[in-house]
């Protein structure tokens, strides 16, 4: 896998599609959580999260104008649900 395309803008298209989904269509404000927020609640190492992200294996996540990288709390409450889920099934197969 690779990391997400960007539009012309240079927003990952991934990001874009969460941001229409989560919170923006309900009115809700949608936190944006640092990497230091998003590996406490994982219980995961920075290099670990990298990864994920290197190969789009995590949650959507964007890139702020100065270069930080955020993490929507909804985008992370969702990817650990489909994980979740993910890995009920994988359990369930096994059995």
């Amino acid at each position: 896998m690779h990391a997400p395309d960007a539009d012309s803008a240079g927003t990952p298209c991934r990001l874009q599609d969460a941001a229409n989904e989560e919170g923006e269509m309900n009115g809700e404000t949608d936190n944006l959580l640092t990497i230091e927020e998003v590996i406490a609640r994982l219980r995961v190492s920075r290099a670990t999260f990298a990864r994920l992200r290197r190969l789009g294996a995590g949650p959507a996540w964007l890139r702020l104008p100065g270069g930080q990288v955020r993490v929507r709390r909804s985008a992370l409450e969702n990817w650990l649900r489909q994980t979740s889920i993910s890995n009920d099934h994988d359990e369930m197969d096994a059995a």
